[in-house]
């Protein structure tokens, strides 16, 4: 009698791993360092930056190719 197969595909799968986006910006309308937060929320499908210091800020919608 033979041996049987051993199912080492699914063992052997490495977990696939998440490139972590930058969360902290330099402003771009007054220059601060690490002023600028950016919020995604993937329920409504919208990113928020905005400044904590000069307190401009811009949203956007999410397009297809990004994944979180």
């Amino acid at each position: 009698m033979g041996k049987r197969k051993l199912k080492t595909s699914k063992s052997m799968a490495a977990p696939r791993k998440l490139l972590k986006l930058d969360t902290l910006f330099t402003c771009p309308f007054r220059g601060y360092p690490d002023a600028v937060g950016c919020h995604i929320d993937l329920k409504d499908r919208i990113a928020k930056a905005s400044c904590r210091i000069c307190r401009g800020g811009s949203k956007t919608g999410l397009h297809p190719g990004l994944s979180c």
